[in-house]
């Protein structure tokens, strides 16, 4: 079997009373294509990040790659 996946994630860093630039928001997306067997999945994931404040130096991309066995 074959699926793909498409997922939005959100969140907020809450202000520091003991660092004035720590606040903020994030917003990702990411892609992935599933596939499972009767005893191997596997999932492939690009990430995109479409907001984060400046500071933080956001990745232009990950990738990940998972393989499950059971036995």
């Amino acid at each position: 079997m074959i699926s793909t996946q498409l997922a939005l994630d959100t969140g907020t860093i809450v202000k520091d009373s003991q660092d004035a630039y720590e606040r903020g928001s994030l917003l990702g997306s990411s892609l992935s294509l599933n596939t499972q067997a009767k005893y191997v999945s596997s999932s492939l994931t690009i990430g995109l990040p479409i907001e984060a404040p400046s500071r933080l130096n956001a990745d232009d991309y990950v990738v990940y790659y998972r393989v499950d066995i059971s036995i």
